[in-house]
């Protein structure tokens, strides 16, 4: 195995988006397409972190939480529609599939 599978998200180089490259080479669309997916991932685990952390915080207030819990439920919110936005197929940048070029 490469050092591909053991560096962390945040120390690898980040492959080129659809913008960036030939749609027509398969290796550059694939690796495009992987950072995509990869980004996606991601995202659905800080959106899953978040809602970790209201519970938490839910269970930990109370009576109190609607107060004392409001930034937490704000972020996680906001986060759940920025993921929900982007969901697969269902918007112009939901699906890497749209970047698709008819091999002639």
């Amino acid at each position: 195995m490469g050092d591909k599978y053991f560096k962390r998200y945040t120390e690898k180089a980040r492959a080129p988006s659809f913008e960036e490259i030939d749609r027509r080479d398969p290796v550059a669309f694939s690796e495009a397409r992987e950072q995509w997916v990869l980004d996606r991932l991601v995202e659905l685990e800080t959106v899953k972190e978040l809602r970790d952390q209201v519970a938490h915080c839910y269970r930990q207030e109370e009576v109190n939480a609607r107060q004392n819990c409001r930034t937490i439920v704000d972020q996680y919110m906001q986060a759940f529609k920025a993921y929900k936005d982007k969901a697969w197929g269902n918007s112009p940048d939901g699906n890497w599939s749209k970047w698709k070029v008819p091999v002639e």
